[in-house]
């Protein structure tokens, strides 16, 4: 039998959850998506140069740190556990380059859909 995904494979563990995938996770995910437009919603008129090359560092510092401080709340709180190697505050390298990942891959297909839909955003175009 193949067994895939991170807690089948105890790479994590959620605690006090009863299913393989907690269900307020994908809200989660969501809320941190929404707080991270936002304020880079407010940034980017700050920037002295609001080039898409800058937009995008922007946006890569605040999908590394905000959300892997989140993380390290999470996993503070007893909420999981990561057991993969090479770990920053029970954070391992590997979620920091996930959670990068999945943030810019989301704004990449948001930044062409408003480009298709011509639909005028400050963090997208």
């Amino acid at each position: 039998m193949v067994r895939h995904g991170g807690v089948t494979n105890g790479y994590w563990e959620y605690h006090k959850v009863f299913r393989k995938l907690p269900l307020w996770l994908p809200f989660a995910w969501m809320l941190a998506f929404h707080y991270l437009y936002k304020l880079e919603q407010n940034l980017i008129p700050i920037l002295k140069k609001q080039s898409q090359k800058n937009k995008i560092i922007l946006a890569i510092i605040l999908a590394l740190t905000l959300p892997a401080f989140g993380e390290v709340i999470t996993i503070y709180l007893g909420v999981w556990t990561y057991y993969w190697p090479y770990q920053l505050l029970g954070v391992p390298l590997y979620a920091f380059i996930c959670l990068v990942f999945v943030h810019m891959l989301v704004y990449t297909i948001l930044h062409f859909v408003c480009k298709k839909y011509q639909i005028k955003d400050i963090v997208f175009n």
